[in-house]
């Protein structure tokens, strides 16, 4: 995939998500967990953001279990701010998907 390290992380994620049909804790690698989130925190404006309420809302997009009070409490946020972290995270990460699908064609046509 052209070395876009990004879109590498998304669709080994994706991958393994895709294979696993419990998610529990630990079945992301750190380093695919870190550069996911990396991409989703660019997304959001500026400011400081809780890193680890960003992890949960990348692991409930792969479809981990993820409690809404638990996401919350590591966002030290309100409902509402919630959802608003939860569409800016989904958003960046169906991005890098488009991306990464793209790429994939992309390989596939050049061989």
């Amino acid at each position: 995939m052209q070395n876009d390290r990004n879109c590498e992380a998304y669709a080994a994620a994706q991958a393994k998500a895709k294979s696993l049909k419990v998610k529990e804790s630990g079945w992301l690698d750190r380093e695919t967990l870190d550069t996911l989130t990396r991409c989703a925190m660019a997304k959001l404006q500026t400011g400081m953001h809780p890193r680890r309420g960003i992890e949960k809302l990348v692991l409930k997009y792969f479809g981990q279990e993820v409690g809404i009070m638990s996401a919350r409490k590591d966002l030290m946020c309100n409902e509402q701010r919630y959802y608003e972290y939860k569409a800016l995270v989904y958003g960046a990460m169906n991005e890098l998907g488009e991306r990464a699908e793209a790429l994939m064609k992309e390989a596939k046509a050049n061989g």
